[in-house]
């Protein structure tokens, strides 16, 4: 609007004062005067309001175009005049003002300002239609006084106008800028997710880990975790020993029993607890029925694995080694152990301590092959190698279970006492398998026939869940005449 509205108005010039005591009547315009300027002023304003991209400006555009008519049908001095440029510069002051917005800025405008210019506007023409019905019968002066309060009224909202839209695009500005940050923000948390899953799809992929961990698939019929209230001191021996800062205390826990003694249990016990309160842990349950958890080719390669998924700075270190090295799980056992698992921990150490303990778990080494338990006997001699030549500032914590066989258990007791040694048959309770017992058969069993069913399975977890697995057949709902066999049969075998 450089050379249009604003411009326009500068030109014309409808009002002309007579004298001292002149009313607000309406004269021709002197010649080549104002009133075809003021008509022009009034075109372009009303052609804008017509033809404006901003529907919403619409009723404030029509106000403007109302107060340059008003004045152009009056006659008087400068100060009238005033009053219509400074209608035509709001009109161009609001256009230019939507034009650096976007729709969805225009949208957002807090407090709406042109609802605010139309209130203001909406007085000023009631000021302007008061004037021109008792300016006659005022004194001159006070036309030009009350005109004059029009006016600065008008500039006020003018430049109430330009402040808010300063204020709201500082606002918007500031807005943008933390939209902006958080979407950086947003890109670098996905960038980082996605470098994360690549790192972890490569490590997958070159160290092929076996689905050995405690929650893993292939062991959901079997897990099985202590009852509450059961095994409490054994645990509660475990925790102390986890938590322990002493860095005196041996880093290997072994414990052992027979089949059934309920090792398997504590171990899934202890990693659904470290689980369960963020502490890193890796566990590896042995069993001779699946290939990939019986073969000890498997066990570092899966341990540094689960590490690297539950330690940041262990995975960095990991992924330095493997990219050195990609044919490292083709190495021996030694090789692996210190590359995968010893040397990327020290190197993690170097940087930054973790403060809790990192827990490795392998349960049921028993149950690796082969049956002469040779190649057990290494990974137990190599890992407790690699434990000792840690830093003694962190807080390594291996948890071994087995049943007692010689050559494993002769092993353990040779590395004693940086081996704590548990015989888990040791602490098993009457009290713990009758809970398990009344756990499982309480709806269909009364205590005295729970207490006989304790006493017959002569402390053995393994029993009592092969007890309560008989007397609950699925295809013989007679639970009474199931325990009794169970219980016939019990007494004729030897002791």
């Amino acid at each position: 609007m450089s050379s249009s509205v604003f411009q326009r108005v500068r030109d014309f010039r409808p009002w002309r004062r007579q004298n001292q005591s002149s009313t607000l009547a309406t004269r021709a315009p002197a010649p080549g005067g104002g009133r075809g300027g003021g008509l022009n002023v009034l075109h372009s304003v009303q052609s804008i309001a017509t033809q404006t991209q901003f529907p919403f400006l619409q009723p404030m555009l029509a106000m403007a175009s109302q107060i340059i008519s008003i004045v152009q049908a009056q006659t008087g001095a400068a100060n009238m005049r005033a009053l219509a440029e400074r209608s035509a510069q709001l009109v161009e002051v609001v256009i230019t003002a939507m034009r650096s917005m976007t729709p969805e800025e225009q949208s957002r405008l807090d407090g709406n300002p042109i609802k605010k210019l139309e209130q203001e506007l909406v007085a000023i023409i009631e000021g302007l239609q008061h004037l021109s019905r008792s300016g006659k019968f005022r004194p001159w002066s006070d036309v030009q006084q009350a005109t004059d309060t029009l006016t600065r009224r008008l500039d006020w909202a003018i430049q109430n106008f330009q402040v808010d839209i300063n204020v709201q695009s500082h606002i918007r500005g500031r807005r943008n800028h933390e939209e902006l940050q958080l979407g950086i923000k947003k890109i670098e948390n996905d960038l980082t997710m996605l470098t994360r899953m690549a790192h972890t799809t490569r490590l997958r992929e070159i160290l092929q880990p076996a689905d050995a961990r405690f929650d893993s698939f292939c062991r959901r019929r079997t897990a099985s975790r202590c009852l509450e209230r059961t095994r409490v001191d054994l645990l509660q021996t475990i925790g102390n020993w986890m938590s322990s800062p002493d860095p005196t205390q041996p880093r290997i826990t072994y414990l052992h029993g027979k089949q059934g003694s309920g090792k398997s249990a504590i171990a899934q016990t202890v990693a659904e607890y470290c689980a369960g309160r963020n502490i890193p842990c890796a566990s590896f349950f042995f069993s001779r029925d699946h290939p990939e958890r019986r073969e000890a080719v498997y066990v570092f390669r899966t341990i540094a694995y689960q590490l690297a998924q539950v330690i940041p700075g262990f995975g960095q270190q990991l992924g330095q080694a493997i990219q050195a090295d990609p044919e490292i799980c083709r190495s021996d056992l030694r090789t692996q152990v210190t590359k995968l698992i010893l040397e990327p921990l020290c190197e993690m150490v170097a940087a930054d301590v973790p403060s809790s303990a990192i827990v490795i778990i392998l349960d049921g080494l028993d149950e690796c092959e082969p049956e002469d338990h040779s190649d057990a006997i290494q990974l137990v001699r190599l890992l407790s190698e690699a434990a000792w030549k840690l830093p003694p500032d962190l807080r390594a914590r291996i948890i071994i279970t087995s049943r007692p066989e010689e050559e494993i258990h002769r092993r353990m007791r040779r590395m004693a006492p940086r081996v704590t040694i548990h015989n888990i048959e040791d602490d098993i309770i009457e009290a713990d398998v009758q809970l398990y017992l009344r756990h499982r058969l309480t709806e269909v069993l009364d205590e005295d026939d729970i207490r006989r069913l304790t006493a017959s399975v002569r402390g053995s977890f393994i029993g009592a869940s092969t007890a309560a697995d008989f007397v609950l057949d699925e295809y013989e709902n007679d639970p009474k005449r199931r325990l009794e066999i169970f219980l016939s049969r019990v007494e004729t075998q030897p002791s």
